[in-house]
């Protein structure tokens, strides 16, 4: 398989939130750590688990919004990998510990929202609205990402194996004021991203020796 040119089928209906460059960086990195067990938080159309499925990972995928997680099971099927997939709000239904967590975080509310979610999907048929349209997304929902990333990163630890390690996406300008809710516990590395297009950034977080 062609890392940054994956022959993946995927279903991207409206409603569902799509994947694009950001999501081809973060299953790109992910691809990199040592194969186990993974949890994809936020799955969306189950791009990134299926991305590493491929490659032989032991893939788990989790969201929120129902029509995300009968998305991901459909494209899974097509692709012909085996991956799990149940809705679950970030940590909520979650029993197991991984090796590896990803984590794409939503620009809005982390409550569902498939009204808004239909909106990215129209918005990310042209590259150039997505230019437009991310910072002003990224001030008006500063809040909303505050809160979900606090969440996250509050819990996260908790569903993490000894050596596991976690993938955190973010984009460019969120990196500063991110830092700050990084709990202790945790060494952070900073990864670029492998795709020209794409200017986020991925933070990788391991437990400190």
């Amino acid at each position: 398989m062609n890392y940054l040119k994956p022959d993946l089928h995927i279903e991207q209906p409206m409603g569902v939130a799509p994947a694009f460059d950001d999501t081809l960086t973060l299953s790109v990195l992910a691809s990199k750590e040592p194969k186990g067990k993974v949890l994809d938080v936020g799955t969306g159309t189950g791009y990134i688990a299926i991305y590493l499925a491929k490659l032989g990972f032991d893939v788990d995928g989790t969201d929120i919004n129902k029509s995300a997680i009968s998305t991901a099971r459909r494209n899974a099927e097509k692709n012909n990998v085996k991956c799990k997939f149940f809705v679950s709000d970030l940590f909520s239904e979650i029993k197991n510990k991984y090796n590896l967590i990803v984590f794409n975080p939503p620009l809005n509310d982390e409550k569902s929202n498939t009204s808004f979610d239909i909106l990215k999907s129209l918005v990310r048929k042209y590259r150039i609205l997505t230019k437009i349209s991310k910072p002003i997304g990224l001030y008006f929902f500063k809040k909303h990402r505050i809160s979900i990333l606090t969440k996250f990163l509050s819990s996260v630890d908790k569903y993490m194996a000894k050596n596991g390690k976690v993938l955190l996406l973010l984009n460019k300008s969120e990196v500063s004021w991110c830092k700050d809710l990084i709990p202790t516990i945790f060494k952070t590395e900073r990864l670029t991203s492998p795709i020209r297009q794409d200017d986020h950034i991925v933070l990788r977080l391991s437990f400190k020796k």
